[in-house]
C-alpha cells in the first residue's frame, strides 16, 4: 500500500472510529455525569479527601501496570503470538508485584498523613492490579486492528455498571467504599467481556527474549508517565500532609470537576488517534495535518466547556452540591481556566510516541517535575487556593516548551499552533469575561435553576456567534466531521 493509499484508509478508519467513539462516549457520560452529581449528595467531602490520599500510591503504581505495553503492541511493525505471549507473562509478574508493593505500602501511607483509615482503603484498591493482565492485551490488540466499535462497547458497559455501583453504594451509606468498588467493578467488567469477544490470549510465557524492543520503547513511555503522575498528583501528596482532610476533599473534587471535560474527551481523540499516527509514523507531512486538525477541534470544543463551567462554578456549586461546597468555588474557576490547555498540550505527547519520539514526553515530564513539585510545597502555606495557582501561573511555561519540542519534529511552526488555539481561547475568554461579570451582580432571575438556564444559553450564543464571526470554517469542520 502506497503513501496515498495509506492515508486514505487510516483516514477512513480514525473517522469511523471517532464518530462511533464520540457517540458511545457521550451517551456514557450524560449518564455518568447524572449519577456523578447524585453521589456528591451522600459522599462527604471527608470521604472524596479519604480517597485521593489512599491512591495517591495506587496512581503512581498504576502507570506501570501496564508496564507501556499497550503503546508498544500499537507501535510494534512486527508482532506475532509469541511476542503477545511473552508480553502477557510480563504483565502478569509485574501487577504481582505492584498488588504486593501497594498491600504493604499502604502502611507508610497510612502512618505519612497520620489517617489510619489510610491503610484498609488503599489495601482494598490493590485488587485491581490482578486484573490488568487481561485488559490490556485485548485492549491493545483492538486499537491496533482500529476495531474501536467492539473496544467502545465494552468500556461503555462496564463503565455504566461501575457507576450504578458507586449510586447504589453511596446511596446505601457506604461513603469512601461506594467509591473504591466501582472501579474494580468497571476492571472486572472490562477483563471478563474483553477476553469473551476477543479471546486473545495465549498461555503466558515467562521468557523475555525477543522482546527487547516492545520493552525499551514501553519503558520510556512507563517513565514519562510516572513523571507525569508524579508532578500532577504532587499536589493531593503535599496536601494531605499540611491540611485538613476536608480541604482536601474540597480541592479533589473541584480538580475532579474541572477536569471533566478533559478526562471525557480526551481519550476519544487519544484512543483513535495513537494507532492512525502509528501508521503514519513515516509521513511527518501527513501526522502534522493530522496533527493541526485535532487541535483545532479539541480547542473549539474543551475551552468554551471549561470556560462556561468557570463561569457559572458561583452558582451551580451550591445550587448542586449544597453550602458545604462553596469554599471550592475560587479554586474551581481557577483550574476551569487552565485545565482546556492542559487538556490541547496532551495532543502533543500522544503524538510524538506514536511516531517513535517518547524521549520528548520524557523530558517535558522531568522539566514540569522538577519546577512543579518545589512550587506545590513553597504554595501549600496558602491553602487550596496557593496549590491551584501553581497550575495557572506555573504550568503554562511548562506546557508552552512542550508544545515547541514536539511541533518541530513533524516541521510545524509555532505560528500554526497558535493560529488553531487562539480563535476558540479568544472567544471563549470574552464568554468567561461576560459570566463573571453577571455573577459579579448576585443577580437571580426567578430562581437559581432559570437563572442557570439563561446563563448556559447566553453563553453558548455568545460563544457560537464570536467563531460564527471569527472562525466560521472551524464550525463547519466540526459539523462535517458529525455528519
Amino acid at each position: 500500500m502506497n503513501r496515498e493509499e495509506l492515508a486514505t484508509v487510516t483516514s477512513r478508519q480514525v473517522l469511523a472510529g471517532l464518530k462511533w467513539t464520540t457517540l458511545v462516549r457521550v451517551l456514557a457520560q450524560m449518564i455518568s455525569w447524572v449519577m456523578s452529581i447524585i453521589v456528591i449528595h451522600y459522599i462527604k467531602p471527608e470521604d472524596f479527601g479519604l480517597k485521593s490520599m489512599a491512591e495517591i500510591t495506587l496512581a503512581l503504581l498504576n502507570v506501570l501496570s501496564s508496564g507501556g505495553m499497550e503503546s508498544a503492541i500499537i507501535y510494534s511493525k512486527n508482532l506475532n503470538r509469541d511476542k503477545i505471549s511473552k508480553v502477557f507473562g510480563l504483565l502478569i509478574i509485574i501487577n504481582i508485584l505492584l498488588f504486593a508493593m501497594q498491600i504493604f505500602g499502604a502502611y507508610p501511607l497510612s502512618k505519612y498523613y497520620n489517617e489510619p483509615k489510610v491503610l484498609l482503603v488503599a489495601q482494598v484498591m490493590a485488587f485491581g492490579f490482578l486484573l490488568i493482565p487481561f485488559i490490556s492485551i485485548p485492549s491493545a490488540l483492538l486499537s491496533r486492528e482500529m476495531d474501536f466499535k467492539l473496544l467502545t462497547t465494552v468500556s461503555l458497559i462496564a463503565n455504566l455498571v461501575g457507576v450504578a455501583v458507586v449510586l447504589f453504594l453511596a446511596i446505601s451509606g457506604y461513603g469512601v467504599w461506594a467509591l473504591i468498588a466501582g472501579p474494580l467493578a468497571i476492571n472486572f467488567l472490562q477483563a471478563i467481556i474483553l477476553n469473551i469477544y476477543k479471546p486473545c490470549l495465549p498461555r503466558p510465557n515467562f521468557s523475555f527474549s525477543g522482546v527487547t524492543d516492545i520493552a525499551r520503547f514501553g519503558g520510556t513511555i512507563i517513565l514519562a508517565s510516572l513523571l507525569w503522575m508524579a508532578y500532577s498528583k504532587a499536589d493531593i501528596f503535599i496536601a494531605g500532609r499540611f491540611i485538613s482532610i476536608h480541604d482536601v476533599g474540597l480541592y479533589s473534587v473541584a480538580f475532579y470537576l474541572a477536569s471533566l471535560p478533559i478526562d471525557k474527551i480526551m481519550p476519544i481523540l487519544h484512543q483513535v488517534a495513537f494507532p492512525a499516527y502509528s501508521r503514519l509514523r513515516d509521513d511527518h507531512e501527513v501526522v502534522a495535518k493530522y496533527f493541526l486538525k485535532a487541535v483545532r477541534l479539541t480547542s473549539l470544543v474543551l475551552l468554551p466547556l471549561s470556560f462556561g463551567l468557570a463561569g457559572i462554578a458561583e452558582y451551580i456549586v451550591p445550587m448542586v452540591f449544597g453550602n458545604e461546597w462553596t469554599d471550592m468555588i475560587q479554586v474551581l474557576i481557577i483550574l476551569c481556566i487552565i485545565f482546556p490547555l492542559r487538556g490541547i498540550v496532551s495532543l502533543c505527547a500522544n503524538m510524538t510516541s506514536a511516531i517513535g519520539q517518547p524521549r520528548i514526553n520524557l523530558q517535558y515530564g522531568l522539566l514540569a517535575s522538577i519546577i512543579m513539585i518545589p512550587a506545590f510545597i513553597t504554595s501549600i502555606h496558602y491553602g487550596i487556593l496557593g496549590l491551584s495557582l501553581v497550575w495557572l501561573l506555573i504550568f503554562p511555561w511548562i506546557m508552552l516548551i512542550n508544545v515547541l519540542s514536539s511541533i518541530r519534529v513533524i516541521k510545524l511552526t509555532f505560528r500554526s499552533y497558535l493560529r488553531a488555539v487562539i480563535p476558540p481561547l479568544f472567544v471563549s475568554a470574552i464568554m468567561l469575561g461576560g459570566l463573571l461579570c453577571f455573577t459579579s451582580t448576585g443577580t437571580i432571575i426567578y430562581n437559581t435553576g432559570v437563572t442557570l438556564c439563561i446563563m448556559v444559553s447566553t453563553g453558548a450564543f455568545l460563544y457560537v456567534g464570536g467563531m460564527f464571526v471569527l472562525s466560521k470554517h472551524r464550525l463547519v469542520e466540526l459539523y462535517n466531521l458529525s455528519k
